[in-house]
Order: C-alpha cells, then sequence, then structure tokens
C-alpha cells in the first residue's frame, strides 16, 4: 500500500494550506508507526476461522487479566462457549461505504469480543471520552445513538479508534466522526495522553507489532510520543475537514 503523498485521496476542495497540514500529518504519523508501506495485511474478504482463531489466540495468551471491552470476559471464557468475535473498533460500514478498504483489513484496530455485545454495538459511533453517569451499553446523545463501553475500556479502545482514523484517513472514505465525538475531541485525546497502557495492552501490542515487521501504533508505545502526536494538525487529521 502507498503513502498518502502517493495516494492520496482528501475530499476537502481545492489544495489549499489545510490540505498541506493533513498530508504533512500524514506523513509524520505513518513514519512513527514503522516507515513507507504498510505491513501486508490479508484483505478482510480473505480472512477466515484460522486467521480470526490465530488473532485471538494472541489475546488469550495474556491471560485472564486481559478482559475483552464490552463485556469483562476472558476470551478463554469466551472461545470455551464459542462466543468469540472480531470486532473493528471502526465499523466496515463507515470504511467505503459498502465497498472494502484498507482500514478493515489491519489487526491493529481490531478487538476480541462477546458476539452479542459485538451485535449490539453494530456500527453505533463510541463513546470514548469520559461520561460520568451514562449508562453502560445503547445511549443516545444529542439525538444519535451511541454505544458506551465500561469505563475502564474507554481509553485503550480510543487508541485504536483513534489509530485506524489517522492511518486510514487519506487512503480510505471514512464517514465522519459522530458530532458527539468531534464535540468531545478533547477529550479523547485528553484520556489517550493521561493513561497509561496496562502491561497486557503493551503486551499484546508487542505481540502484534512483532507479527506485523515492527509496525506499531505509537499512541501505545511511549508517553511522549502520544502527547507529541495530540496536536491541532493530528486532530484536523483524525476528526476531519469541519
Amino acid at each position: 500500500m502507498l503513502l498518502p503523498s502517493l495516494n492520496l485521496k482528501i475530499g476537502c476542495g481545492s489544495y489549499d494550506a489545510k490540505q498541506d497540514l493533513l498530508c504533512d500529518e500524514s506523513l509524520r504519523w505513518l513514519k512513527a508507526c514503522g516507515g513507507k508501506e504498510h505491513p501486508e495485511f490479508k484483505k478482510w474478504r480473505n480472512v477466515r476461522s484460522k486467521d480470526k482463531n490465530a488473532f485471538h489466540e494472541i489475546v488469550q495468551s495474556l491471560g485472564n487479566k486481559y478482559m475483552t471491552s464490552y463485556t469483562n470476559s476472558s476470551v478463554k471464557t469466551l472461545r470455551e462457549r464459542h462466543k468469540q468475535s472480531i470486532e473493528h473498533i471502526l465499523p466496515r460500514s463507515l470504511v467505503n461505504g459498502r465497498l472494502s478498504g484498507a482500514a478493515e483489513n489491519d489487526p491493529f484496530s481490531w478487538a476480541s469480543v462477546d458476539r452479542n455485545s459485538n451485535s449490539t454495538r453494530s456500527n453505533l459511533p463510541l463513546v470514548l471520552w469520559p461520561a460520568h453517569g451514562l449508562q453502560q451499553g445503547i445511549v443516545e446523545i444529542g439525538g444519535e445513538k451511541h454505544f458506551n463501553p465500561p469505563a475502564d475500556h474507554r481509553a485503550r479502545l480510543a487508541r485504536r479508534w483513534v489509530y485506524v482514523r489517522a492511518t486510514y484517513a487519506l487512503i480510505d472514505d471514512l464517514a465522519p466522526p459522530s458530532v458527539a465525538q468531534v464535540k468531545n475531541a478533547d477529550a479523547i485525546f485528553s484520556l489517550i495522553a493521561t493513561t497509561t497502557p496496562s502491561k497486557e495492552e503493551l503486551e499484546l501490542h508487542a505481540k502484534l507489532s512483532e507479527k506485523y515487521d515492527g509496525w506499531v501504533n505509537p499512541l501505545i508505545t511511549d508517553g511522549e510520543e502520544r502527547a507529541g502526536f495530540l496536536t491541532y494538525g493530528f486532530k484536523q487529521l483524525v476528526f476531519g475537514c469541519g
């Protein structure tokens, strides 16, 4: 897959300073991820049960301290009950409409979850900012339905959600974030910047990085680097041109 500089897709009108900013931020981000080209992720349409099980096995190897994002279950328990599922943190329906896209292929933006909770969440936008007093599950914010995960998992989900939007912003046609997500962009960035990834999250990331040629999510690898990316230009890349 080519860098955005060679395969640009920017829906912001004529070429101007904002496009320059987005291109610069995209190049800076991809360089931090690992270089000029993405790993050869297998296309989602070609992903079979054995491939999904391989991902679940990596997560299960972390032990019972790594709990799934929506139900606080262990992957081992879900697999014993045949309830495991691969969740796309950024739903596939939000990538290139009904067409396939590069973002859906990327295991750094997947999660092992309970199949029923995956179905319940569907393609609803996630609540990725501190939302005290908000019930867990499907909620309505500003007239739009969202899915509110357990508070303990919001930062972990936010790191992957921001990663996939930043990585594929200029490659795929991504549907815009919800109004509430845009409104709480600073709160999402703040949560990422101030929350340290758990030992298990770091271990999962390390295993994926080893499997995929050293590719990384810079929002997980280093606290100083996390803060360095949470800037105005990066915000524009992640949350769009508005």
